[in-house]
């Protein structure tokens, strides 16, 4: 069942104010200093972002997968990792609190975050988003680029299975206007999105082709204030499960979770790799990105600008899952 790569001190607060806002370059300045994005430097010195050298080997293998450090606890899932383009800030889905606060054990994941000075440190004690969080399951948070507007999935009241909503952050920190995307809606689930710059367009998984079966990989396009109806990215489409849609900054790759057998997968779901030519391009055929995947399942969730390091989850024996980081190896 595809539901079941999902399973997920619990701290309630407001989220720190990593806010950004627009440099000279193009990029953005995060409230650290920092800037990032359209070829901007990270505090660690790292280049990234459109029209920058990358500091790794693009075509290199990614290294073996390492858990992301400050974010893991023993016992709980922490999945659905998404950062802030200078890797600073980190937004994650748990379901820590639910041995602390008394939450039910079904739609108890909440959103959190947490943040680091440079890319290296681990980062500090996840603070849990107070004014995101519901009795209901609030998951797969995503930051745009700029800082400004988060997208995530729920099932709370207003939600048919589960939605997909948006929050606006202000210069305070705090996400304000808080609102379901009705254009999105359809009769079955809306998952994991994932926005993309480079065609501004919303990228989800959904099972609306077939509620009582699989998912597949839908885009809609931004409009104003809203979105365009979802198409189904056919080239990517099988019976099988395709969701966890993760595009590079250029929009010229995709990383996807997928459950199907063929192509030297490893059993549940495996990453799986797609490139284009160009944004208005189809994607061309899969490829099993086989250095990530285990018989468990691992679902990609975030990529560096750089495309020099790809954040997923990986769930282990005892189907509890957890946040790793792949690195691309150096250029030599």
């Amino acid at each position: 069942m595809v539901a079941h790569a999902l399973g997920f001190a619990a701290c309630v607060g407001d989220p720190p104010p990593p806010y950004s806002t627009p440099s000279s370059d193009g990029g953005t300045v995060s409230s650290d200093g920092a800037t990032n994005g359209g070829g901007a430097t990270n505090a660690d010195g790292a280049t990234n972002g459109d029209g920058a050298t990358p500091p790794c080997d693009l075509d290199a293998p990614f290294s073996a997968p390492a858990l992301v450090p400050g974010i893991d606890t023993p016992g709980n899932n922490e999945m659905l990792a998404r950062l802030s383009s200078d890797e600073l800030t980190i937004y994650f889905t748990s379901d820590r609190a639910r041995e602390h606060d008394g939450e039910p054990s079904i739609d108890d994941r909440d959103i959190y975050v947490a943040s680091r000075t440079k890319r290296t440190d681990r980062f500090g004690p996840p603070v849990r988003v107070a004014e995101l969080t519901t009795p209901q399951s609030d998951s797969a948070p995503m930051l745009t680029p700029d800082g400004r507007t988060l997208f995530f999935e729920s099932t709370r009241p207003g939600s048919s299975l589960h939605a997909i909503w948006v929050a606006t952050r202000t210069e305070t920190g705090q996400f304000t206007d808080i609102r379901r995307l009705d254009s999105l809606d359809s009769v079955g689930d809306e998952r994991a999105p994932f926005f993309s710059p480079a065609d501004d367009a919303l990228w989800f998984g959904s099972n609306r082709h077939d509620p009582d079966r699989s998912y597949g990989i839908y885009r809609a396009k931004r409009n104003g204030a809203d979105f365009e109806p979802p198409e189904l990215v056919e080239e990517l489409f099988t019976p099988d499960s395709h969701w966890f849609p993760v595009l590079s900054a250029d929009g010229l790759t995709i990383y996807w979770g997928s459950n199907r057998a063929d192509g030297g997968a490893k059993g549940d779901f495996d990453v799986w790799r797609a490139r284009r030519s160009t944004t208005s391009d189809r994607f061309g055929p899969p490829e099993n990105v086989s250095e990530l995947n285990t018989p468990s399942a691992e679902l990609p969730t975030w990529i560096s600008p750089d495309g020099c390091r790809l954040y997923l989850q990986r769930r282990d024996e005892s189907e509890r899952n957890s946040i790793y980081v792949a690195e691309k190896p150096p250029k030599m």
